[in-house]
Parts: structure tokens; sequence; C-alpha cells
């Protein structure tokens, strides 16, 4: 097409085609470096560039977000490679997202979905560059240093290849990159072994939670582990429409049991097994999980089942409470990715969870931080699906064409079978899902995040609450309300104590502070919550919480600014009744040779207060020694000056006496000769060495 458009011109290369040269041109703008189409640096590094923010845009605009993973690792990559290749046009902050515009405006009538995207295609890719770097140019130091360091070999440590790759993000191909320009070759052999190592260190805190052997998470790996294959045809699950049934005994291997029909469901998908109880001849046996172990469910009892029971008829019972908290937080995971794709974009996709009868936890791609008023976006959504009361479509053992042709969710990297289960509410929400869920949505009873924030590169998580336990939460904010309250009335004590002690000195008038009380006892008193209460109701129970929060949290950044005013009138206050006093101190100096010398102790809010009362009195002491002592947050404080004539004739100067003096009260510190100060922590020496400070002087003038 580009040859038809142009009379079947031949091009030196792809790169000097109209595909490429108005990316190549924006490229040569923004460097101040022109493109020759040669084999120069600059030249490749520029085609390098325009050939991958190809790459990055296509594939963002369809979908796909840089992470640690799948696609989303090769994009990444392809990033990084690009931002290095910058290096060689001088680029040292993010560039590449301002040349999406330009892709935008060539290709944009052929794929139009990256218009429709642009803006958010920008903001992922410069938060990549920014992120990364971050870490380039202290990747690239120990880079250059590891080959200064090669001397005569022409062999890049796989070691360092490692550290640049585990610290600093550097691919492998990056470094070998980096080495071919300098004719190097990687020890790829070290490189791989330490990767090996690192995964395997990896594999094993995941299969064991840490360093820590976790003899719960080591027992679920032994029932996911358990030979099933020769009970997958005759096994039955029938946990989506019962609590609880009967089924034969096919194995039993220690506290591991499997049944040929079973209600409990196994951990999958994110949503934890089921617990609950096990009869079997009139004896109990707790399930403390059930795990998968291929296609079978394997329960995990609180004691081994003795073999004789094999091929007996057990009861099984699923605690049901639990099952109904969990199956509550799994629908919620389906309603918070659909409102999430529609608040944030549908880039957003699912990249773990867990379901839990307490909480849920949802990871997803999105490239920078949720904000407050999306949140509050998010969450009232899926309490309008809540409050909307829609009914559950379970589409089950369906053909994967026809789940397809439905619209189900479906995500890059996931892998289906030939006949998978959708789960769907209205049109609001269809994934592919062999999980639990409730009939309806109104049964979730309402849905709160409690939690947002970071969970890898690239990667957000939220976590959140419904039902009973959204209630809690309300509940432990009160709790933490009524705490932010008791810390407001603390601040006013210490502004109501100060006042008093400045008297007519102080900034505010009596009536402005004692009139603080009153707007807190306002802010003090909270309803509690009701012990029933639907899913409007605690919306409004949370909105409204939401605002006092915001009243007092205000009212306090009030009190706050209030105490710093009163504390600096204070300070102020005690300057200026200390700098009253320096006639009087300078009027009983100790003569020292000649020298005036004064050692006091004064009133000082911090060290800033003591260095301008010593600036204060070293104006009025030309030919003498001056040291200020003061007690600071349990601490001794000083501050020594030294007269200019004392500095010219005599040499004194003010650093190395405080160091001196310092050091009698175990302590430190120095400066310029006019003014130095130091601390020390023996407070209790402090009146002796002032006492002894003129022969402190005396000693330097011998």
């Amino acid at each position: 097409m580009v040859s038809m458009k142009n009379n079947f011109q031949k091009f030196p290369s792809n790169y000097d085609s109209d595909v490429f040269t108005p990316l190549i041109s924006k490229i040569s703008a923004l460097a101040g470096i022109s493109y020759h189409a040669g084999d120069s640096d600059t030249d490749v590094a520029m085609r390098v560039i325009a050939d991958h923010i190809r790459a990055l845009t296509f594939s963002i605009g369809d979908g796909a977000i840089p992470s640690n993973e799948g696609r989303g690792y090769v994009l990444r990559r392809i990033l990084r490679r690009a931002a290095r290749w910058g290096r060689k046009l001088n680029f040292k902050e993010p560039f590449m997202f301002q040349l999406v515009a330009t892709l935008v405006e060539t290709m944009s009538d052929v794929f139009p979905e990256i218009k429709e995207h642009q803006t958010h295609i920008e903001r992922v890719i410069k938060s990549e560059e920014e992120s990364f770097n971050q870490t380039l140019d202290r990747g690239l130091d120990i880079f250059e240093h590891a080959v200064k360091e090669l001397k005569q070999s022409k062999t890049f440590p796989g070691e360092t290849a490692f550290k640049l790759y585990d610290t600093f993000g550097f691919p492998l191909d990056l470094t070998q990159l980096l080495c071919s320009e300098r004719g190097l070759t990687v020890d790829v052999a070290a490189f791989t072994t330490l990767m090996e190592q690192q995964r395997e260190r990896s594999r094993k805190a995941d299969l064991y939670g840490g360093e820590e052997n976790s003899g719960e998470t080591k027992g679920k790996e032994l029932a996911r582990s358990l030979k099933s294959e020769q009970y997958e045809k005759d096994f039955q699950f029938t946990g989506y429409d019962d609590i609880e049934g009967k089924g034969k005994i096919l194995d039993i291997e220690g506290n591991f049991l499997v049944l040929n029909s079973t209600p409990f469901y196994g951990e999958a998908g994110g949503q934890l097994g089921d617990t609950g109880e096990i009869i079997v001849e009139g004896k109990s046996f707790a399930v403390l999980d059930t795990q998968k172990s291929g296609k079978v469910n394997v329960h995990i009892l609180d004691k081994p089942l003795p073999k004789k029971f094999l091929e007996k008829e057990a009861a099984a019972q699923v605690n049901s409470t639990r099952r109904s908290s969990i199956i509550r937080n799994h629908t919620a995971t389906h309603l918070v990715h659909a409102a999430l794709r529609k608040v944030l974009g549908t880039h957003v996709h699912q990249a773990g969870s867990l379901v839990a009868p307490n909480h849920l936890r949802f990871d997803f791609a999105h490239f920078q931080k949720v904000s407050e008023q999306e949140i509050l976006e998010i969450e009232n959504i899926v309490n309008e699906k809540i409050i909307e009361g829609i009914p559950l479509q379970h589409h089950r053992n369906i053909p994967f064409d026809e789940a397809k042709k439905m619209g189900a969710m479906m995500f890059f990297g996931d892998k289906y079978g030939e006949r998978v289960n959708v789960v769907q509410f209205g049109e609001f929400s269809k994934e592919f899902c062999g999980g639990i869920h409730v009939n309806n949505t109104r049964d979730i009873g309402y849905f709160k995040i409690r939690t947002e924030g970071s969970s890898a590169s690239g990667i957000r998580r939220i976590e959140a609450l419904t039902y009973d336990y959204a209630k809690d939460y309300l509940t432990l904010q009160n709790k933490t309300y009524r705490e932010r309250v008791e810390q407001a009335y603390d601040i006013i004590d210490a502004i109501q104590s100060l006042h008093g002690e400045l008297s007519s000195s102080s900034p505010f008038s009596n009536e402005e502070i004692l009139g603080l009380d009153s707007q807190l006892r306002k802010l003090e008193d909270i309803p509690d919550v009701p012990a029933t209460i639907v899913t409007g109701e605690l919306q409004n129970e949370f909105s409204a919480q939401h605002r006092r929060f915001q009243e007092l949290e205000n009212f306090i950044l009030e009190l706050t600014e209030k105490k710093k005013l009163i504390e600096k009138a204070k300070s102020k206050a005690a300057l200026s009744s200390a700098s009253s006093r320096l006639e009087a101190f300078i009027a009983n100096a100790v003569d020292v040779n000649g020298i005036s010398v004064i050692a006091q102790k004064v009133e000082a809010e911090s060290m800033d207060s003591l260095k301008s009362l010593g600036d204060s009195l070293r104006e009025k002491l030309s030919n003498g020694v001056g040291l200020l002592a003061s007690i600071i947050d349990e601490k001794a404080a000083l501050v020594c000056v030294v007269g200019d004539s004392v500095i010219t004739e005599k040499n004194l100067q003010a650093g190395k006496i405080v160091g001196i003096v310092a050091k009698q009260l175990n302590g430190g510190g120095g400066g310029k000769p006019h003014l130095a100060t130091a601390g020390g922590k023996d407070i209790a020496k402090l009146d002796e060495v002032l006492k002894n400070f003129p022969d402190t002087v005396k000693g330097f003038l011998l």
C-alpha cells in the first residue's frame, strides 16, 4: 500500500517509508538531532524507538498493559529497551509517550482503537517510563563499573547481569545488547543458574508461606498433589445447588478424603475451599479445608480416617454460614470487576483474587492509583447493582464457542477447556467462572472498599467487605472517629494551656479559645450502627460517616494551625524575655585575660531560637566569648559565639570551643569561628559545665 501511494517508489529500508518517517521526524525534533538514514548510533536509535512505540501503542490500545507476566512482560521489555536507546539521543526524561499522538495522526484511520484510547495509552507509557528512568541511570552506572573491572576479559559476569535484572529491571537481552556494543558476551549460564535459584526460593515461599514452614500451606499442597486421576470419571460436585449430601468414600490417605460425590467446593479461582463436617457410621470428622487435585475435590480432615471406611457411605455437610459469606464476596468480585472497567477503562482486567469469608481481595491491571472519587463511584455502581436485585444466570458446562458468542469476559493467557461455566448477572457482568455465587445480587447486602494500593508494578489491589463485615467496619471506623475526637481534645488542652501562659501576649482572644470546646462537642456525637440495616441505609451511614470525618479532620487541621501560631508566639515571647536579659549577662561577664566571658542558661523552644539569641548576644559582645544553653527535647542545646576582635587577635573559634564543651556533656558539635552549635545528652552536668566555662576559655588562651 505504501509503495502504491508513492508510485511504487523504492525505499532504502522500511524505516524510510511513510509508515515510519512521521515518527522518526518527531523523534528527531524532540531530540534536536538530524536523521540521515545511515548506520550511526543516533539513526539506529531513532529507528528502534519508532518501531517499539508502534508495538507499544497497538498492544496497549488492544487492552494489554506492561507487567511482569505474559505479554505484559514482553511490552515492559520493549519499552525498557526503547528507553535505553533514548539515552543515545540524550533523552533523560520520559519522551516516548509524546510519540503516540503522531502515530494516532497517521494510523488511526486503520486502527481507530488507538485514537479512542490515546489518553490511556499515553498515561501507561509515561508511567512506565518514569518508573524505569528512576533505575536506568543507576543500572547503567553498575554496568559501566563492571565493564571497567573486566580488564582483559571479554565475558560479562552472569552475577552482575542478574543483579541488573533483579534490582534495576534490566532484561537479559538489554544487558546483552549493551555488551555487544563493547564486543563482550554475557555469562548466560551463570545468569540462568541464579534465575533458577530465585524461582526455587519463590516457589518454596509460595509453598510454605515464607522462610518458616507453614503446616497448613504444606497440607494444602499435599492434598493438591494426591493421585486422583482414577476417580475423575466417577466424581461429581453438587455444591452449586446443595450444601449437604452423601457420597461413597473412594480414597483415604491419612486425613485426606475423596468422595465420589460432594457439596464441598475445592479451592480454585481465588475462592477458598469449604469447611464443614463429614459423618461416617455415626462418627464425626471436621473438614478443615477442601482442595482440588485435578478434577477431584480432596477433603482435609481434622484427624486421620481409618482405612476400614473405604467404600462406605459418608454424609457431607458444608458450613453454610461460612459458605454464604464466601459466595457473597465472590459475586462482589464480579461486580467490582465490571465497575472498574466502567470507571477506569476497558484495559482493566483481573490479575488475581482472594475470596475469603471475611473479605475479598481483587488485583487488577491499571497504571496509576485509583482516586478517592473513583473509589466512591465504583462503590456506588456496585451497590446500585446490589439494590437492583439482579438474579444469577448460571450457564454450566456449555461449549467454549457458545460462551464466547455470549460475550463472556475472557482474557489473554487464561486457559479454558472445551466446555466452560459462565456466571451472568444481567448485562452488567458475564464472566467465565467455576465458582459459586449468590442467587441474587441483593444477597450481597452491601459493598465497601476498605483499601486500595499497589500490588506490583502496573497492578493495583482492592480489598473490600460485604454484608455484616461491612457493618463491623462501619463500627470500627466509628471507634477510630472517637479516638480522633479525643486527640482533638488533647490539642485543645495544649492550646488553652499555652494561651493561659501567654495571657495578653496570646494571638487569640479568650472567647475564641474557650469556644473551641463547644465547636468540638458539635462533632463529638455519632449515631450507633443499627442492628438491622439494609444496603441503601448502610450506604447512607457510610456517606454520613465520610462527611463527619472530613469535618473533623478539617477542624483538627485548624486546631493544629492554631497550636503552631500560639507556640510561635510563646517562642517569640521567650526570646524577647531572654533578649532583655542580655545586657545583664554582659554586665556580669567574667574577665578572662581581658576577654569578657559569658555562660548562661536560657529558655528556648528550638535550636533556631537559641541561635537567634546567640546572634543578638554576639552583636553586643564584640570583645568576648558567650555560651548560651537550653534544655530542648530532654537534651542540652548549646550555642557559642565569639566576637570578631577575639577571633582576629586571640585566634579563638566558636566551633572548637563548643566542641570541647559538648564532650563534657557526652555530646558533640561544631560550626564557624563566629557561631557554632552543639548538643549533649548528660544534662545533669550542664550547670557545672556552665560554671567552669571561663576556665575552658582560659585553656584556649594558654
